[in-house]
């Protein structure tokens, strides 16, 4: 599976998807219209608050129309799908972000099992 190099957080809201980081010479990274803060609302015209934002991973190459909210703003950006996602390094990632886990695991299937602490 293929991402865009967004990481995503949920709100507290709910209605989508903070940005939480871009990942280096990622295509979110290289628009430069993305800013950590955004928040993520639909996914090829599907609005994400509620759901998992599974939509973005794709094949490689891929493209993908996202849609945000800056303040008042909205506007969408396409981009093409580029970075690998790894199970394991999300799940590490998530391990020190109990908001981040829970979109990792949806977006993954079941909960992972993480060692306490």
């Amino acid at each position: 599976m293929y991402g865009v190099g967004l990481v995503l957080r949920a709100t507290g809201h709910g209605i989508g998807r903070e940005v939480s980081s871009l990942k280096p010479e990622s295509s979110a990274t290289a628009r430069q219209q993305i800013r950590q803060g955004d928040n993520l609302i639909e996914i090829d015209g599907k609005q994400v608050a509620g759901s998992s934002p599974l939509g973005m991973l794709g094949a490689e190459g891929t493209s993908v129309e996202l849609k945000f909210q800056r303040g008042a703003e909205t506007f969408s950006v396409r981009l093409q799908r580029t970075i690998q996602v790894h199970q394991s390094r999300s799940l590490d990632r998530a391990r020190s972000d109990s908001k981040l886990m829970r979109v990792i695991s949806n977006s993954y299937g079941p909960k992972p099992k993480c060692a306490p602490g």
